[in-house]
């Protein structure tokens, strides 16, 4: 049979926006309660055709080569306070930049003469359409939400947004659905997240259906496919809260002191920006209701509970900023009945904080120490600038302080806009805080070059800063520390803090490497180990005794301070690994049998290729290798 509809309001269609709202930000290596889902699953062959090869695949480009490094004019700079051959260059030189970017104006368009689309009856079909599609047109809308191999899930929808990736269930055979003879030129749209999964769905503008590639980058382009349809009234998920890009590099980088960046590897070609966090996202039923009610709760930290009211035709619910390694409950209600309920658990171990319109924000906790324990969460946090080159919006304030924000440091120098001013409106220098603390610190300090570590200009600095946060901890106050990109001078302190906590070497270099996602110019491994080489130098037998040793002896941190950094920061728990004997130690009793990585990290979902140790619940240990 054909059948053919047609829009009566074509100039209405090709108006209608055709890049939605990312769909379903995320990235995790997924694990199911599989006895808690109520599922069907329906094999079905797709009418797929092969999809585009990945040279072709385009992405949007965000220029990036106008941002302004993270300097300090040199003529500003006070003269009488800081010696000329010690003024910072905070700045990497542009030869080595890669200019990987492709000028807006010459990204190619699609030009589409007529859109048309075949479904048959009773089976499964996969589509991405430029406009809006509900249950008038198809009888039953699901979308997808997580790939494993061959299977797709998906959830019942009643809606779906312009340019979002869906599947289709017509009754009867459509042997070509016409929606438009003609369209303007279309861009293509760029590559989404698929919620708890490491992968990304795209678009196929050859025959209006989509693709998923996964982590690893291999593309599915299957002619046939499994399908499973969830029930949302109670789910048990995990999500990873790492972006695919970051948590590639996380996973796959491994430095030492003579390994080369690999930075430019895990970035995006032309260049988007990375440094945003993946969103738990929460399906929920169709509702007659205009809004809903999504309540999430830390199961183990009451006090950590996040409720967001949205427009019930989203029909997900993107919830950001929670914490890795915890178990949440959620409920959604539609007015006052409970709509959906379940639970899952967050998986990953960088905290990327999004504020919309902030840039490189990201708690301190999660990296791993040399001895298997880990930095705390909500205790420190660093980033960017948040007015003068960058305005934070009410919203990204507003973000900053639900996750617990209490103090922040300002290293800006003073000819800096926007320096000396806290937009959480905390008290300065100026003010007498309540307890005697002030609660914003503008230190003025524009040092984080090898040069500077000897002076004692900038040591006073560091000190300083280091006392100030050691101050505001006892306080149980998170802090906020900050420059203008959160790179150099923010990076400087991080590395100081993360040293004398006993960080490898090599997440330290990841962590000031993660701040190339944000921009352009990237912040490569090479320009921090000149800084390492100058601890390396020092005395101690591990690079955490070498960091204790300039702080104590060059900075003149107090060992009272250090203790304190170091109960108040990390974990109690311990895992070291034998390697010549391939066992685990448990340090601690309240350590579970389970799978970690050599690292200590607890590993969740679907494995990536690794070595990793397993703990059974006898005690014993086996160590093997996931292909």
């Amino acid at each position: 049979m054909r059948k053919a509809i047609s829009f009566l309001f074509l100039l209405l269609v090709i108006q209608i926006p055709f890049l939605a709202e990312d769909f379903n930000a995320s990235a995790g290596n997924f694990v199911s309660d599989t006895d808690s889902l109520s599922t069907d699953s329906i094999s079905t062959d797709s009418i797929l055709t092969d999809s585009i090869p990945v040279d072709t695949i385009l992405q949007d480009t965000i220029l990036q080569d106008t941002i302004p490094q993270d300097t300090i004019p040199q003529d500003t700079i006070p003269q009488d306070t800081i010696p000329q051959d010690t003024i910072p260059q905070d700045t990497i030189p542009q030869d080595t930049i890669p200019q990987d970017t492709i000028p807006q104006d010459t990204i190619p368009q699609a030009k589409i003469d007529s859109i048309a689309k075949a479904f048959k009856q009773g089976v499964l079909t996969r589509a991405y359409l430029p406009f809006s599609v509900d249950t008038s047109q198809i009888q039953q809308l699901y979308r997808p939400i997580r790939i494993d191999d061959s299977l797709v899930t998906i959830y019942p929808v009643s809606y779906v947004p312009a340019g979002e990736p869906f599947v289709g269930l017509s009754h009867e055979d459509i042997d070509e659905w016409v929606i438009a003879n003609s369209l303007t030129d279309w861009t293509p749209p760029m590559e989404k997240p698929v919620a708890w999964d490491g992968g990304t769905i795209k678009g196929n503008l050859e025959d209006f259906s989509w693709y998923h590639t996964t982590m690893d980058g291999h593309i599915d382009s299957l002619k046939s496919t499994d399908y499973q349809i969830l029930d949302l009234q109670e789910l048990h998920f995990n999500v990873n809260l790492e972006n695919v890009q970051v948590r590639r590099y996380l996973q796959q980088v491994h430095y030492t002191d003579s390994t080369p960046s690999e930075i430019y590897n895990y970035r995006s070609k032309p260049f988007v920006k990375g440094d945003s966090p993946n969103p738990v996202s929460i399906p929920f039923p169709p509702t007659d209701q205009d809004t809903v009610t999504v309540v999430c709760t830390n199961m183990e930290d009451a006090c950590e509970t996040v409720s967001k009211r949205i427009s019930s035709e989203e029909q997900m619910a993107r919830i950001y900023n929670l914490t890795p390694q915890q178990d949440y409950s959620y409920s959604v209600y539609a007015a006052d009945s409970l709509l959906a309920s379940g639970t899952f658990h967050t998986d990953g171990h960088i905290r990327m904080i999004h504020a919309p319109g902030v840039n490189n924000i990201r708690d301190l906790g999660g990296w791993q120490t040399s001895d298997g324990r880990q930095i705390r969460y909500g205790k420190l946090y660093r980033g960017s600038e948040l007015n003068g080159l960058h305005e934070a919006t009410p919203e990204a304030i507003q973000a900053l302080l639900d996750i617990g924000i209490q103090a922040e440091i300002d290293m800006r120098h003073s000819s800096e806009s926007g320096s000396g001013i806290s937009v959480f409106g905390f008290i300065g220098s100026d003010y007498d805080a309540p307890d005697g603390l002030k609660t914003y610190y503008y230190t003025n300090n524009s040092g984080c070059e090898v040069s500077h570590m000897s002076g004692s200009f900038w040591q006073s600095k560091w000190r300083q800063e280091f006392n100030y946060i050691v101050a505001n901890l006892k306080l149980n106050r998170p802090v906020y520390y900050h420059c203008i990109w959160g790179a150099d001078r923010t990076g400087f302190l991080s590395m100081l803090l993360e040293g004398v906590l006993g960080i490898t070497y090599d997440n330290i270099a990841k962590d000031y490497e993660l701040t190339s996602f944000t921009a352009e110019s990237a912040r490569l491994r090479e320009n921090q180990y000149t800084r390492i080489e100058y601890i390396n130098a020092l005395e101690g037998n591990t690079l955490q005794e070498k960091f204790h040793t300039y702080l104590t002896q060059q900075i003149h941190i107090s060992q009272e301070n250090i203790d304190y950094l170091t109960e108040t920061m990390l974990t109690k728990d311990k895992l070291t690994l034998n390697i010549t004997q391939h066992e685990f130690t448990n340090a601690h009793a309240s350590v579970k049998e389970g799978i970690y990585d050599l690292q200590g990290r607890k590993q969740t979902g679907l494995l990536p290729k690794g070595i990793y140790i397993e703990i059974k619940k006898d005690g014993t240990v086996r160590k093997f290798m996931q292909q």
